[in-house]
């Protein structure tokens, strides 16, 4: 980079109390630690005559400057403190992992990180050691990388996964995840090991267990269907109902309530379980989407999940 010394404007380098500014203490300090090399954000770019000025009035040796690029929105604006969220803390209190957020820097700082190959579950070591062999600062893209949310999203989703359900337990409690009273201890393995698989971030798990300690609070709008009528839907309600009183306590498990569920719908006209899943999803955790539809209902038991159904048959009269 060739600056001209005209474009270099004048610099206060003692203040009126005696103490340097920072260009001046920056120099004075790296000399003294013997810095070779110095790597700075950018926008340090127009910094580098007047410390280069500095050092050639010392007669001291300046270490090689280099300037990275600056993180990126996806719509590629610069990211910043007053729009973007850049503090460690709030990764941290929306649930991202230390691996995960590190593993990510890692794929920022490597020069070919647009390479999805390079998106995978790496600790600092191995991360180190990949950019060991290759890594060189010609290597850097200029224009900046993109700090994608998404990207991060799917790879602290992808270290989750690595975790056993108990250790996945330990984490929620070392993040401060309070239980809700109404969900006893005993399911929370189980818990565990149906949500963890389907969440990204761990401040996702709470929404997606809060119908296990409450029952929803269902209008009639709620359990409107687009292909099936309302008095067709509190048929198959009060089919699915029958069906699963058929079951006896030690049958009542995922896979044997699935099969009922949809001998319910079949029972009528022949109706595709697809096309009323989300009556029954509504009915029971008061979302079209949450945890897996069967698992969510084992683990409620036979007694509170005919309950809710029977509630949802009266909201439709």
């Amino acid at each position: 980079i060739e600056i001209e010394w005209k474009s270099v404007d004048m610099q206060v380098l003692m203040k009126s109390d005696g103490f340097p500014t920072y260009h001046l203490a920056n120099v004075v300090d790296d000399h003294l630690m013997e810095i070779t090399h110095v790597v700075r954000g950018e926008e340090w770019i127009s910094s580098a005559p007047k410390h280069v000025l500095l050092y050639r009035y010392f007669g001291w040796e300046a270490p090689q400057l280099c300037h990275l690029p600056l993180l990126r929105n996806p719509d590629k604006s610069k990211l910043s403190k007053r729009k973007n969220p850049t503090s460690i803390l709030y990764y941290r209190e929306q649930g991202y992992l230390a691996e995960a957020l590190l593993n990510f820097l890692g794929v920022l700082i490597d020069g070919r990180n647009d390479d999805p190959k390079l998106l995978e579950c790496k600790s600092p070591s191995e991360l180190v050691d990949a950019m060991a062999a290759h890594f060189e600062f010609e290597h850097i893209a200029l224009g900046g990388p993109v700090f994608d949310m998404a990207k991060l999203n799917w790879l602290n989703g992808q270290w989750m996964r690595r975790l056993q359900p108990d250790e996945f337990l330990r984490l929620l409690d070392d993040w401060g995840f309070a239980w809700p009273s109404t969900i006893p201890e005993q399911w929370r393995l189980r818990i565990a090991e149906v949500a963890a698989p389907r969440i990204e971030t761990l401040a996702q798990f709470g929404p997606m267990v809060e119908f296990l300690g409450q029952p929803p609070d269902l209008a009639r709008r709620d359990l409107a269907l687009p292909k099936i009528s309302e008095d067709d839907a509190k048929t198959v309600l009060a089919s699915a109902i029958d069906e699963l009183l058929r079951l006896d306590g030690g049958a009542w498990q995922q896979q044997s309530i699935g099969e009922r569920l949809k001998s319910a719908a079949a029972n009528h006209n022949g109706t595709k379980f697809k096309d009323v899943a989300r009556l029954f999803y509504v009915a029971v955790t008061g979302s079209p989407t949450s945890l897996p539809l069967f698992d969510g209902m084992e683990i409620l038991g036979k007694v509170e999940s005919v309950r809710r159904l029977r509630a949802a048959l009266e909201v439709l009269g």
